[in-house]
């Protein structure tokens, strides 16, 4: 158990030095963006977005060290976005340029409604140190009905 632990510190070092690759993250260099300061157990931080009643859902599901799918497709306008966590530690879903940060703890699922989405590629990341670094990275497209 002590090996498996150091194998994981290791793991994160490392990933810590790592860019996240295809040009960063509008702006910030490569590196994943200022932390949005809120982890704990399950929940949001993104104010005003309960799940839409009748909007459609998409599941991401996020692991060591991976969102799936990484490449989010839905059409503009409304839609739920579920985050299933199938990893053994905390993850989050952040996407930076809509103020959405979902939070969820081992084995939890949380949901965010988004309205008024326009068409675009929108990055998201895990914002827990090292995550994106180590490859939890994806992107939100939104397409035109």
């Amino acid at each position: 158990m002590l090996l498996a632990g150091l194998g994981l510190v290791a793991v994160g070092l490392m990933g810590m030095s790592l860019q996240v690759p295809t040009g960063g993250w509008g702006g910030w260099g490569g590196m994943h963006p200022p932390m949005m300061g809120w982890w704990g157990p399950g929940g949001t931080s993104s104010q005003g977005m309960a799940p839409i009643a009748g909007a459609p859902t998409v599941g991401v599901e996020a692991t060591e060290f991976a969102f799936e799918p990484n490449r989010v497709v839905t059409d503009a306008g409304e839609v739920n976005i579920a985050l299933v966590n199938r990893g053994t530690m905390l993850h989050d879903l952040t996407i930076p340029a809509l103020g959405v940060h979902l939070a969820a703890g081992r084995g939890e699922t949380t949901t965010v409604g988004l309205s008024g989405l326009n068409r675009g590629e929108y990055p998201i990341l895990c914002t827990v140190p090292g995550h994106a670094e180590a490859g939890m990275v994806g992107v939100l497209v939104v397409e035109d009905p």
